[in-house]
């Protein structure tokens, strides 16, 4: 072995101990490392698109796994880890075409075939997904991940004696490994939640989370860094938003956040406002991040947020502002670009959980129209309690109810506390009245967002044949809007009760009945 390869082989290894301890910037430092010595390394690539996609950067994660599989064109798990990818970013034939190079290179491998199966039954494809979901249990009988998406294609199909046969063989099985049972698991308690069988829904729930957390290794991870910014906000005073609006240069560019705690109601509302000829959605994209990681040019020691903004000055706001729009234009159209910078169009920035950077928009972006999506606080957790997560340092935090719970109150209270103080343009959207009066709460919000408030957005459910969606939503945007899940959290009050009771200030705080029978 050369000494060259020999020093690869020890930086992929403290790459690899770094990020199993949490220590991201020490193993992107090694991965760096590796590419300056050798620059189409597939194994770096891979380890360096998969830090991107822990920080949300899908995009620059999918360039560096597909420079990793060119690398390695005979790796199939490559294709599979590519595949997920293209799916992250919404491109289903992507996903399509990895998943079946995976299938032919890994023709012992079940994931090709169960991968393609998935993403035709995400694109609603059912029939072929259907077809391709029965090769793949036909081809692996034992596999319980291809009994799985059989399982959820039929439930969708209305065979719900099929589906359930399916996955209580699968989760019988004996020596079921976590990596297979969180996926049944979830499906199987969906379905029982389907069928009104509330306690034992409840279980399967419960079952799936945990099994998603041994299989991941998430016990270790720590808190949401981003959590801590609440509390930076809750340092600034009305009068700090006021002079920072007062003080802004307009910008002919139109821009709206969507922002809210996950299973709210974002993606039903960026579902409808996509619907509209003058908007464009970017959804879940590190743009924020861009004007966070710019502040470094700001401010090298790297000041916290409290100490910082406060002095900034006007040169400084326009480069964070140049490091938003130029993360914005990466992901527009040269058409769409041209008419955003025209005030053509509108940029809806959605991605919940960036709610915990309102003092960011407030101080660089203050004429930014806000919208915050509200539910039921107790619906909200329960949600997010029964949805199958692909995890990141935020989503790792909903596999446990009462951490769920935590976490929402320490996001959402920020909003509570600060949303009267700020100089922003801002606008709750409660998910139940969008479903009581949709043609109401769409023209509020399309008053509220200055767009053309004749615009038919009801048929927003209606998507071109194959079109993937990309967050755990898919399923229930796709069809009309109904009450179905409005009050959910009544058929599993005997399970959380003190659940309930510590999310009351905030129930009653938003508005919703906090003893509602």
């Amino acid at each position: 072995m050369s000494n060259v390869q020999m020093m690869i082989n020890t930086l992929l290894g403290q790459a690899a101990e770094a990020w199993n301890r949490g220590d991201i910037p020490a193993a992107e430092q090694a991965v760096q490392q590796i590419l300056r010595i050798k620059p189409n390394h597939a194994g770096a690539l891979q380890r360096l698109a998969t830090i991107y996609q822990f920080r949300g950067d899908t995009s620059k994660a999918l360039i560096y796994l597909k420079k990793s599989a060119k690398s390695a064109p005979a790796d199939g798990n490559l294709q599979l880890a590519l595949a997920g990818m293209h799916e992250q970013e919404g491109d289903g034939p992507g996903a399509i075409a990895a998943y079946r190079k995976a299938a032919a290179l890994l023709p012992d491998e079940p994931r090709g075939l169960c991968g393609e199966a998935s993403v035709l039954e995400r694109m609603h494809l059912l029939d072929e997904a259907n077809e391709a979901a029965l090769r793949a249990v036909d081809r692996f009988p034992k596999s319980p991940i291809a009994a799985t998406i059989l399982a959820r294609i039929q439930r969708r199909l209305g065979n719900t004696d099929r589906a359930r046969q399916l996955l209580e063989r699968t989760l019988d099985q004996p020596g079921l490994q976590a990596t297979d049972e969180y996926p049944a698991a979830f499906e199987y308690a969906k379905l029982l939640d389907t069928l009104g069988e509330y306690d034992r829904a409840f279980r399967a729930f419960f079952r799936a989370n945990a099994a998603q957390t041994r299989a991941t290794g998430s016990q270790a991870l720590a808190e949401d860094p981003a959590v801590r910014m609440c509390e930076d906000i809750r340092t600034f005073s009305n009068n700090d938003f006021a002079s920072w609006r007062q003080a802004a240069k307009p910008m002919p560019e139109r821009i709206a956040f969507l922002f809210g705690f996950p299973r709210s109601g974002t993606t039903m509302t960026d579902r409808i406002l996509g619907a509209h000829e003058d908007v464009v959605i970017i959804e879940e994209q590190p743009t924020i991040r861009a004007m966070h990681g710019a502040l470094g040019r700001v401010s090298p020691e790297l000041k916290p947020i409290p100490e910082l903004y406060p002095t900034l000055n006007t040169d400084h706001i326009e480069l964070l502002r140049e490091a938003y729009r130029q993360a914005v234009r990466q992901r527009l159209s040269s058409k769409d670009a041209r008419r955003w910078k025209e005030g053509k169009l509108l940029v809806l920035d959605k991605f919940p959980l960036q709610i915990t950077s309102i003092a960011t928009i407030s101080r660089v972006l203050p004429d930014a129209k806000v919208l915050v999506a509200l539910r039921d606080p107790r619906d909200v957790c329960l949600s997010c309690f029964m949805q199958l997560f692909s995890l990141n340092r935020s989503m790792v935090q909903l596999l446990d109810l009462q951490r769920t719970v935590s976490y929402y109150n320490r996001v959402m209270s920020m909003w509570a506390d600060v949303r009267d103080r700020l100089a922003l343009d801002w606008l709750e959207v409660r998910y139940e009245d969008t479903v009581a009066d949709f043609a109401a709460q769409t023209a509020r919000v399309l008053a509220f967002l200055g767009l053309d408030p004749s615009a038919d957005l009801s048929e927003f459910h209606r998507h071109e044949p194959g079109t993937l969606i990309s967050t755990p939503s898919y399923e229930a945007v796709s069809k009309p809007i109904n009450d179905k899940a409005i009050g959910r959290w009544k058929n599993y009050r005997e399970h959380i009760p003190e659940l309930i009771e510590a999310l009351r200030p905030l129930v009653e705080r938003f508005g919703y009945e906090s003893d509602a029978v």
